[in-house]
């Protein structure tokens, strides 16, 4: 259940506070009511989720979804989805906030716009500048943070 759910996120972050908390929403599922979306919003502010993978619902063409009742057009979704960015965005911006000052080792997985991108323990991405390679241990210091990944330097 959405309330089963919510105690296993609070119960994680309760005996790991720095783990990467990440879900899936479909905004507009066949027959979701505005109060039911409003439940979804407010799972979203008990868990603080690090990465919310939002979409909207999409019918598609032969599947039993697509046949449903109850199917939202656009301009529910839309909004719906928009809103639900707006939450999210702002509870993973707070929660990057506490990772500034940050010192600690990353693992180089991704190169991507001229940047190097690792992981720390926590999962959280940290980009870096510099010349690495895949897979390179660094030690850094995280100077600055974003919605969605954390800057450093090396330490």
């Amino acid at each position: 259940s959405r309330q089963d759910f919510i105690d296993v996120c609070v119960k994680l972050r309760k005996a790991l506070p720095d783990i990467t908390l990440a879900t899936d929403i479909i905004c507009g599922f066949p027959s979701e009511t505005e109060e039911e979306f409003k439940e979804s919003l407010d799972m979203i502010r008990a868990i603080n989720p690090d990465v919310v993978n939002i979409s909207r619902f999409w019918a598609r063409p032969g599947t039993e979804a697509a046949s449903m009742e109850g199917q939202l057009l656009g301009r529910e979704t839309n909004p719906r989805s928009r809103e639900l960015k707006t939450v999210f965005e702002a509870i993973v911006l707070e929660r990057n906030k506490k990772w500034e000052g940050w010192k600690g080792r990353i693992v180089i997985d991704e190169f991507s716009n001229d940047n190097w991108i690792g992981r720390n323990y926590a999962y959280k991405q940290v980009v870096v500048n510099g010349k690495f390679r895949l897979g390179q241990n660094l030690d850094v210091r995280v100077n600055k943070v974003y919605k969605f990944h954390l800057e450093a330097v090396l330490d």
